[in-house]
């Protein structure tokens, strides 16, 4: 509360680094919130000029002043990632927000393992990676896996004269930026190694979530079923 009030925010945002006891859901658990971090942009979120926004089922703070502004949950009905949802609706109405990540204070565990991640991400994986289009998940899923595997061959790919040199750089690249948020996170620096792995699999998740929605004609989410039609058309967050 007190940073709240010290920022004047209307809208806070707290990013919780969540624990597991399994080296393998840490990993994918690291990479996605990588991923989730750049996608949401969330160094500019609340810089003047910036659009960014953002929103975590974790914590989200909302001065009642400023969520009377906007155009209420009733807006959110039918979006899948609501929480990230209430991000955009707030930062659409002009509301101060604000995002910081907690190391202390907010404790989560979030999947208790990666098959539990895989169908949690059924529901929003396709939707929020994809927007519900085989066409973009399919392009993902192929420029994500060349990103991940291109410093690897060209490390070891070696008919091409320097091309080691290149690959060299990116994997130093990768290293060292996941060397430097694992002392800011206070994460294994093991976990963070293995970060290109974790995101491979995010990536099949969200194929999973695809396939799942494909031939169920929508998502089922607590029993109840939910049309791509009626989905798509609810659609907020558009990444």
């Amino acid at each position: 509360m007190s940073y709240a009030l010290a920022e004047q925010a209307d809208y806070l945002v707290l990013m919780p680094v969540p624990q597991s006891r399994s080296f393998l859901l840490n990993m994918v658990i690291d990479a996605f919130g990588l991923m989730f971090v750049q996608a949401m942009k969330m160094e500019k979120v609340g810089k003047p000029g910036s659009d960014a926004f953002i929103g975590a089922g974790a914590f989200n703070l909302v001065k009642r002043s400023a969520f009377e502004k906007t155009e209420g949950f009733e807006w959110l009905r039918m979006e899948v990632g609501d929480d990230v949802g209430l991000g955009l609706m707030l930062r659409n109405s002009g509301a101060k927000s604000r995002c910081a990540v907690s190391l202390k204070d907010l404790g989560l565990d979030w999947y208790p393992s990666l098959w539990a991640m895989f169908k949690g991400m059924e529901k929003n994986g396709f939707a929020l990676g994809a927007r519900f289009s085989l066409l973009r998940l399919t392009l993902i899923f192929l420029l994500m896996g060349l990103f991940l595997v291109a410093p690897v061959v060209a490390f070891l790919y070696t008919p091409v004269p320097y091309l080691w040199i290149a690959g060299t750089a990116a994997l130093f690249c990768m290293v060292l930026r996941d060397g430097i948020l694992s002392i800011e996170l206070k994460r294994a620096m093991l976990h963070m190694l293995f970060v290109p792995i974790g995101q491979f699999i995010i990536i099949l998740m969200m194929v999973w979530s695809g396939i799942k929605c494909k031939l169920q004609g929508g998502i089922i989410w607590r029993g109840t079923k939910y049309s791509t039609a009626d989905l798509r058309a609810g659609q907020r967050v558009k990444l």
